[in-house]
């Protein structure tokens, strides 16, 4: 029995490690099973649609809508569509309604709707428009934007029906977008295509128009005709006088650039002139110094060469009255001797006869009257120089009186 044991304790062992293996298998079949299920659940929503989630989806809330997101739609409790956020065209053949002014007016036009994606207008559709086919919601449309377009017109006169297109839309679209917002439609564009009446108002309307238009095109046209002359005259105008402004200003600066020329050859023959006397002033300044230089290096020459021939008058006379001083004294001395020789012979001395001694004092005073007329000669040359130096403007030279002054003093010396 103990030989079975170990074989008995493998098979027991195999069977539970192979339930185990079946087990983690079962479990994680589940667990992908799952999650195949939660991924299939998860609904998202394209930009062109709403995701509309009705069942147990909380307090106060029929559904729950939802654009461009996703959400986990709870099998068995709850359950998805979807609405098309796609325009939808409506044509609204309206006739015959009335005006402000009881006129019947036909406007045909075009209206474009959709479902809204704010969130109050996605509720209201997924509350009422849910599960209707195109057709169906272009109906309930249709019926909306007749009342309410009826409406605007009564309000309205033909005139600004017709004129004011502008306001005829702001007052559709103020009056019909609230209605078509409760059933979740919003609106797109409005196309009003025509406007007319049983009555013809509006073609008169439109003939008075077209005739004042022609009558006002016709003004504008003279308007313009009689505008284009103006203009033409005022070019004109212009024209001739920018013209003469021109030719004024080739004149002014003609005259301007011929008194500029004239100026400045004035001005450069004045200093032409001005420099030219400048050069001969200056020319005849040099020779006047020259010429005064000369005449000053030539008086210098003259008065010295004066002063040389005075000086040596001077020496002349002098030597000249020295020598008839010495001759005068020479005379007294002989005329002593003899008086001398007298007195000591007594009688035995000859004495001269009157007529010799007459002729010895004669010949001695001729001698005598000889040296001073050749002194008193040389004296008249030195008065002579010194007049000649007296004409040429210079002064004597003191030599010349202190020889006459030595003349005088050898002929005061001399007997007579």
């Amino acid at each position: 029995m103990l030989t079975h044991f170990p074989l008995v304790l493998g098979q027991m062992l195999g069977s539970t490690m192979i339930w185990t293996l079946v087990g983690v298998g079962i479990f994680v079949m589940f667990l992908f099973s799952m999650m195949i299920f939660i991924a299939k659940q998860y609904k998202r929503c394209p930009s062109n649609r709403v995701l509309v989630i009705y069942g147990r989806t909380g307090k106060g809330s029929a559904a729950k809508t939802i654009h461009g997101g996703a959400s986990l739609v709870v099998p068995l409790i709850q359950d998805y569509a979807y609405l098309s956020l796609e325009p939808i065209q409506i044509d609204i053949p309206l006739r015959g309604a009335l005006s402000s002014e009881n006129i019947r007016v036909n406007v045909p036009s075009c209206f474009t709707v959709a479902i809204g994606t704010s969130p109050g207008v996605m509720d209201n559709a997924a509350v009422r428009l849910l599960g209707l086919t195109v057709g169906e919601i272009r109906k309930q449309a249709e019926e909306l934007i007749f009342g309410q377009l009826r409406q605007v017109i009564a309000s309205m006169r033909i005139e600004e029906i017709n004129r004011d297109r502008d306001k005829l839309l702001e007052h559709i679209q103020s009056s019909l977008e609230p209605e078509l917002n409760k059933i979740g439609l919003i609106l797109i564009n409005v196309n009003i295509t025509d406007i007319t009446d049983e009555s013809g108002y509006i073609d008169a309307i439109g003939q008075k128009a077209a005739s004042l238009a022609i009558q006002n095109a016709r003004g504008d046209v003279a308007e313009n005709l009689k505008m284009g002359e103006i203009r033409v005259a005022e070019a004109d105008k212009q024209k001739l006088i920018s013209v003469a402004l021109a030719n004024k200003e080739q004149v002014i600066g003609t005259r301007e650039a011929e008194r500029d020329q004239a100026i400045r050859v004035a001005d450069m023959q004045k200093e032409q002139t001005i420099g030219e006397r400048a050069a001969e002033y200056e020319r005849e300044a040099k020779v006047k110094d020259a010429e005064r230089e000369k005449r000053v290096r030539i008086a210098e020459a003259d008065a010295t060469a004066i002063e040389g021939e005075n000086l040596s008058s001077a020496k002349i006379a002098a030597s000249q009255a020295a020598l008839a001083v010495k001759r005068a004294e020479a005379y007294q001395t002989g005329r002593r001797n003899p008086q001398e020789r007298g007195g000591s012979g007594g009688a035995g001395s000859p004495k001269p006869r009157d007529g010799q001694s007459g002729d010895r004092r004669s010949g001695t005073g001729r001698s005598r009257e000889a040296g001073l007329a050749r002194s008193s000669g040389k004296g008249r040359k030195g008065e002579d120089g010194s007049r000649r130096v007296g004409r040429s403007g210079q002064t004597p030279h003191p030599g010349s009186g202190r020889s006459r002054r030595d003349l005088r003093q050898a002929r005061s010396g001399s007997p007579r």
